[in-house]
């Protein structure tokens, strides 16, 4: 039973066989099996990222930049004013 439960969730196209009886059950499980465990010169495929963790990382990397952003405009803008308050006050110094 536990062979015929293979076949039929990993290789579901060698059934028809196994039932007309033009493929035994173990030349199935055989198949089944061989196609389920690479063999040692194979290198097992790597997992994609799962969408959510790429969401997630996506999502970090803009808000950071959006933080340094910001960052780069407040200290452009403080030497902005501390420019325009040593101006003002040289100015008013002069007068």
């Amino acid at each position: 039973m536990n062979q015929a439960g293979t076949v039929v969730d990993h290789a579901p196209e060698l059934v028809d066989a196994v039932i007309r009886g033009d493929t035994p059950l173990k030349t199935a499980f055989l198949e089944t099996d061989r196609r389920r465990k690479p063999s040692s010169k194979q290198k097992p495929k790597p997992k994609p990222a799962q969408p959510s963790t790429v969401a997630v990382l996506v999502a970090d990397v803009r808000m950071t930049l959006q933080k340094a952003k910001a960052s780069e405009l407040s200290e452009s803008v403080l030497k902005d004013l501390a420019s325009s308050a040593a101006r003002s006050t040289a100015s008013s110094e002069t007068t």
